[in-house]
Parts: structure tokens; C-alpha cells; sequence
């Protein structure tokens, strides 16, 4: 790996040495332009992260299915034996829906949801299953190539024998209202999630109105997402009547003002390592609504999941709860933290939203060294692409020094508050660095600076102090 290393020599000479005269030869001075965000608001995060998310992952994360005036009932399996089930996954045009992910699942006698096997449709639609378990609260779930649309049938018989389903979305008027808050009002898609007679649809819409798919025969009960931690819920007393490939004269209107909203508000860059202890911040839940709260790592090659044991209540204001992200969540890769509305004042809610903890790490070979004695720092920080055994981008960090004792800069060119530029180096496609060895000359602490991309914003790894004797 070619490393590219910058100093300011008036500033480094009372914190650090330089490297040999060797090294420095193969190190090129490079200037790397980063741009801050503009604040530490949502407006800095990605909007409906493309961070990729697998089909299965997402499922699990889908919360409840049952309309908002029924709730879902204990299940009525018949007793034990399998059958077979087919289908077709057609668009709200009509046309074949090829490559789609199938699922089937149903709910147990204890109210489980237990999941099934995947599959995909030919060219034509088509899907089939073998050895599916009987049941007359079975569900078969699939999710479109775009990755981003859902249709859901539910409450479906799967008899002895052969049973056969169509999954075809209707669509009804989406119309939302923007906030006046200039952090949360500059969207430009909203994702929807509408719900009824134990079928579900989800799907995204361009701007502030649009279609929405949703599946017969009806929906009473509708998620309005206008960021990954923003969403507003929607209800009807009557049900709206849905027909597959047709859209409704009915409109659900929501108002972003209305909407829910969580955000992970310490630390500043909402990143850090692993184990850290966290601020998470929920705002605009009325008084008497609660939460409960959950984190789980983005590695796809390692489950990783926390519930946190304490149920969030609302008295109106804003509120913080102090979270610790899991000591096992994986460098490299967001850790969400999700609030699931979970109160009763309704008789069903399937409201998640979530913020990210981008997790990343900077780790010095030694923490306590004599006068002159030589370090480097390693780590690991998020970078777009990388996902599990695929490679990503690389992308240049930045290793800074601070004299004594300091926090993580809150400001994205940290020079003025006594910050010095050690160096800059490439990663390897996966986010891991490793610096060239320098020599401490007093006390320092050390924090690494990493820019963002089109998975992740740009952020700062925990510090480390480097005792000098």
C-alpha cells in the first residue's frame, strides 16, 4: 500500500518526530480537501441510507402485521403436516414481476411469527414452495428487485395439498405536508408502509405526493416516512377499500409536523467505538407515548442485536435516553439504534424508526512510551461499498494530536482549537489504515478524521491518550 503522509513541520515539531529520512522518500505531500457538514443536524445524514440492508434483514425488522381495527389473533394452525404453495408476484401494471424474493411465514399457536424459506420468481412471476407448514394464518412476503417495494398477503390458508396465490398491489393518494423546520423539511422522497386486513405494501414516493401501493381488500393504517428517523402514522376509522391494479379516489394526508423523531445527539458525530455510551434523543412524542428501544449491527456476517431493557415514555417534550452501543458491533459499519412505538393508545402500531452509530476505531500501538520511543496507529473506519466479503472505496484519514488531555473536535477543521495534522493516509478497500511510525514527544491524545461518501457522513473515531514519560 502506497502511503501518502502530510506534516506541518512548525506545528508537529512540539508534539511529534518525523519519520526517517527513509520512509519519507515514499511519501508524497497530498492535500485532501473535506467538506463539513453544515451541522450536526439530519440534513448531514443519508436520506433513506442506500447502505445495503439483506432481504431477510429487512424482514425481520418489518415489526407487526394486522390492520390498525383488528388486531392480529392467536394462530389456529391445523395439526401438524406440509403442503405445497405457488404463486405469481405481478406490478401494479399487470406485468410479471421477475427476480422478486418470496418468503412464506405464518403464526404459531403462541403467537410466533415463524419465517420460512426464500425463493425467487422466473421470468414470468412464478414462485413455488415445498414442505410449507399448514396453517390458516400463513403469509407469503415479497420484496421487489428495486429493493425498496413490498407487497404482503396474510392470513392465508395454506391447506393440505396444493395452494395457489397472487400478490398484486392496488395504490391510493399519498399527500403530505412539509415541516416548516429547515433540518428535517428538505427531503425528497417519502417511504410508505400502508396496512389492512392483515396484508401489507411498502413502497417509495418522489417528492410530497404520489401514489402509494397498498393491497386489497382494504387499509386503515399507514407509516409515512420522510427520513430513516422521522415517520408519521396515518389511520382511518373506516376502512378504504383497495383493488388490485387501480388506484383509490381516497387520499391519506399526513403532515410531517406530526411526525416522530429520533436522533442519536451525543456524541456530536454520532460515531465513535465500539462499547460507547450514547445520547439518544426522541422528539415530538405526544405525552403517554412509548418506545422501546433496540440496536443491531449492519454486518451482514455477524448478528448482532441488543434490546434494551427499559421502555422510553413520553411526557411531551424532547427526551434523552443514555444507550450503550454493543461492545461486538463490528468497525466498519453502522450500529442502528430503532424506537418502536409500542404504547396502547392505539390497537396497533408498527412505527420504527431508527438513527446510526457509525462505528470505527483508531488504535495506537502503544498508550504509555519513554520519550522517543516509536507508534503508529491503526483502525477502521466506514466506507461505501464495503459489505461483508465485498469490497469498497478507499478513502483518506486523517491522524490528528492534541497536547495533554482533549475531546473529539467538534468542528471539521480542528486547527483552531490546538489540534496538529500528524498525517494522512490511505485506507484499503475494506476502511482498515495503518499510519507510519512517529515519535511522541510530550503527552498527546490522538483522534482520526475519516470523510464521508454516499453510504456514510464524515466523522471522527474515539481518542486515545498517549502517556509520554
Amino acid at each position: 500500500m502506497r502511503i501518502r503522509i502530510v506534516v506541518t513541520l512548525a506545528a508537529l515539531a512540539a508534539l511529534v518526530l518525523l519519520p526517517t529520512a527513509a520512509a519519507a522518500r515514499d511519501q508524497q505531500a497530498n492535500v485532501v480537501a473535506m467538506r463539513a457538514p453544515a451541522s450536526h443536524a439530519p440534513l448531514a445524514r443519508p436520506h433513506h441510507s442506500q447502505r445495503p440492508a439483506s432481504l431477510a434483514g429487512r424482514v425481520e425488522r418489518d415489526g407487526q402485521e394486522a390492520a390498525a381495527s383488528d388486531p392480529r389473533i392467536p394462530e389456529r394452525t391445523a395439526a401438524g403436516g406440509t403442503c405445497t404453495v405457488t404463486g405469481t408476484v405481478l406490478g401494479y401494471d399487470g406485468s410479471p414481476e421477475a427476480n422478486a424474493a418470496v418468503q412464506w411465514s405464518y403464526y404459531d399457536a403462541i403467537d410466533n411469527n415463524v419465517r420460512g424459506t426464500w425463493t425467487q420468481t422466473d421470468a414470468s412471476g412464478h414462485f413455488g414452495f415445498s414442505d410449507v407448514a399448514v396453517s390458516n394464518q400463513g403469509r407469503l412476503t415479497a420484496w421487489l428487485s428495486d429493493d425498496k417495494t413490498k407487497f404482503r398477503r396474510g392470513r392465508l390458508d395454506f391447506a393440505p395439498g396444493a395452494n395457489d396465490y397472487v400478490l398484486r398491489p392496488g395504490a391510493l393518494t399519498v399527500q403530505a405536508t412539509r415541516s416548516s423546520d429547515p433540518d428535517w423539511n428538505d427531503w425528497t422522497t417519502m417511504d410508505t408502509d400502508f396496512y389492512g386486513a392483515g396484508n401489507a405494501a411498502a413502497g417509495e414516493i418522489a417528492g410530497s405526493s404520489g401514489q402509494a401501493y397498498a393491497m386489497a381488500p382494504n387499509v386503515d393504517y399507514g407509516i409515512v416516512s420522510f427520513w430513516n428517523n422521522e415517520a408519521v402514522e396515518w389511520q382511518t376509522a373506516s376502512p378504504i377499500s383497495i383493488v388490485s391494479g387501480a388506484l383509490s379516489a381516497n387520499t391519506a394526508a399526513v403532515n410531517e409536523a406530526d411526525a416522530l423523531r429520533v436522533y442519536v445527539g451525543k456524541p456530536y458525530w454520532a460515531s465513535g467505538k465500539p462499547g460507547a455510551k450514547i445520547g439518544y434523543d426522541l422528539s415530538n412524542w405526544p405525552a403517554g407515548y412509548k418506545a422501546t428501544l433496540a440496536g443491531y449491527s449492519e454486518d451482514p456476517d455477524r448478528d448482532i442485536y441488543v434490546q434494551y431493557p427499559s421502555e422510553w415514555t413520553s411526557t411531551g417534550g424532547a427526551g434523552r435516553v443514555a444507550l450503550a452501543v454493543s461492545k461486538r458491533a463490528t468497525p466498519g459499519y453502522a450500529f442502528d439504534i430503532e424506537a418502536h412505538r409500542s404504547d396502547g393508545l392505539w390497537s396497533f402500531s408498527d412505527l420504527y424508526i431508527y438513527d446510526a452509530y457509525q462505528v470505527c476505531t483508531m488504535k495506537p500501538s502503544k498508550t504509555s512510551v519513554r520519550r522517543g520511543t516509536k507508534i503508529r496507529a491503526t483502525g477502521v473506519v466506514p466506507t461505501a461499498g464495503h459489505w461483508g466479503s465485498q469490497a469498497g472505496l478507499k478513502k483518506v484519514v486523517t491522524l490528528y494530536a492534541h497536547k495533554g488531555t482533549a475531546a473529539v473536535p467538534k468542528m471539521w477543521n480542528p486547527k483552531r482549537k490546538g489540534w496538529v495534522k500528524v498525517g494522512s493516509v490511505k485506507t484499503n478497500k475494506y476502511g482498515a489504515y495503518k499510519t507510519p511510525y512517529f515519535k511522541p514527544l510530550k503527552t498527546l491524545t490522538l483522534v482520526a478524521r475519516y470523510p464521508g461518501d454516499d453510504w456514510y457522513w464524515g466523522a471522527y473515531t474515539s481518542t486515545k491518550k498517549i502517556a509520554v514519560r
